[in-house]
């Protein structure tokens, strides 16, 4: 006697579906062992199987026509990811987002400075005081945000059908823009060269203190991000060029500065 063995593949997110998903069906012998395994692909992982068993991989016996569905999730966010372009602009890495399955509206990212300690954003209305100054993907200011405070975003993020990911916000991480220790700290200014290079060519960023560490991180134009690398220890750092052509923005932290550089892959 032959049973029919179905199997449903569904994306699902913390709060909403994401996709319909997939089903695949067998006809087998009654009685037959089965081995099925489910695999996540992009971004996603596997949360489990309907009847409870977490394994990816399994052996099923068939006695009866089964039904199972095979569950998987997009990690769910613990930090808004955003990337500080220049000196006067920070964007919300909406690639990242949108890779993830999240599609959060414009209107619904909402940047905010800090006063006093930061906002509980998922608290009391009635306990939060810091000052809203933005909406939208991108905060700008009339002046460089260099000495001008401290500031996140949050937002609530959508799925493609529109239905909101989750009950809270996200939020970003806290981008201190007020280094007001650099006043009293000479520093060498810091460059990075060639400002056009070849696929893969060398580049160097000079006028690093080597008494500290150096996190540097290097973007797309758009703000999606590509790797980190570190400089420990050394005035002048050497690093090799992306390999695909286009624009590159390289952002050099330490525990006393952070600068932005760009530069164009040929």
């Amino acid at each position: 006697m032959k049973r029919l063995l179905a199997i449903l593949f569904l994306a699902i997110s913390t709060g909403c579906t994401l996709a319909q998903g997939t089903a695949q069906s067998l006809v087998v012998d009654c009685g037959s062992q089965v081995d099925i395994t489910a695999t996540a692909k992009g971004l996603f992982v596997f949360e489990g199987w309907s009847d409870g068993v977490t394994e990816a991989s399994r052996t099923i016996d068939v006695y009866s026509d089964t039904t199972l569905i095979a569950f998987f999730a997009c990690p769910a966010y613990d930090e808004l990811p955003i990337v500080p372009l220049y000196d006067w602009l920070i964007m919300v890495n909406v690639n990242e987002l949108n890779a993830m399955g999240h599609y959060p509206d414009p209107e619904e990212c909402l940047w905010y400075r800090v006063v006093g300690d930061p906002d509980d954003v998922n608290g009391d209305a009635e306990d939060r005081d810091d000052q809203l100054v933005a909406r939208g993907y991108y905060l700008t200011l009339d002046k460089d945000l260099l000495h001008s405070g401290t500031y996140y975003c949050i937002t609530r993020a959508q799925n493609p059908a529109g239905a909101y990911c989750g009950e809270g916000y996200m939020q970003s991480k806290l981008l201190d823009y007020s280094y007001s220790h650099i006043d009293d700290t000479p520093t060498k200014e810091r460059h990075l060269y060639p400002g056009v290079a070849t696929h893969g060519g060398p580049l160097r960023i000079e006028g690093l203190d080597k008494r500290e560490r150096h996190t540097v991180e290097v973007f797309y134009a758009s703000g999606q991000y590509v790797r980190t690398l570190v400089a420990d220890g050394v005035e002048t750092f050497y690093f090799t060029a992306e390999s695909c052509s286009g624009c590159y923005i390289v952002r050099v932290s330490s525990p006393t500065a952070t600068t932005i550089h760009r530069y164009i892959v040929r």
